[in-house]
This record gives structure tokens, C-alpha cells and sequence, in this order.
């Protein structure tokens, strides 16, 4: 089983992605979309939500997604919302 995670470096990423490991589902493939590669375990794709081209074929792959990406200060969350929601929609 694929699972596909953005946001996992943010605090409930981090959080939600720590006790997916603790759970320790066999045969379960993680894949982390980051802006960064901060993560050893599992596969990393270093990208940004807009670079769909970048990670495009691992999501359509995926059996789960967990969108928990999130901008962490108001005015950017607002201004960006739209341009996001625009980049996913591109699939």
C-alpha cells in the first residue's frame, strides 16, 4: 500500500507521520512531498505543492493521500489558498 504525505515536517505532519511509523503496517511505502529532503526513511520528493510536474506520477500511484500541507502564517495562507488549489487541479 502507497501512502503520499505533504506537510510531514509541519507539526501535526510530523506527528501523524511518527505514529504511521509506530503503527509499522507491513508493507506499507511512504512517500513525502517536501520542500527539503529532512527525512532519511522514506522516499522524498523535494518539491513544492506548484511543481506537479515534479511528483505527479507517485500521487496518481497512490492508494492514500494525506494533504496536511499547510501555510503556517495567515496572509499567506489566504493568498496562496486559490493558487494551490489551482496547481492540484492541474492533474
Amino acid at each position: 500500500m502507497k501512502v503520499f504525505i505533504t506537510g510531514s515536517t509541519g507539526f501535526i505532519g510530523r506527528h501523524f507521520l511518527s505514529e504511521l511509523e509506530r503503527l509499522d503496517y507491513p508493507g506499507l511505502e511512504v512517500i513525502l512531498l517536501q520542500r527539503s529532503r529532512l527525512s532519511g526513511r522514506h522516499k522524498v520528493i523535494e518539491a513544492s505543492l506548484e511543481d506537479v510536474h515534479r511528483y505527479q506520477s507517485e500521487l496518481l500511484e497512490a492508494d492514500y493521500v494525506f494533504h496536511i500541507a499547510a501555510f503556517a502564517e495567515v496572509t499567506a495562507s489566504k493568498e496562496m489558498a486559490w493558487k494551490d488549489h489551482e496547481s492540484l487541479g492541474k492533474m
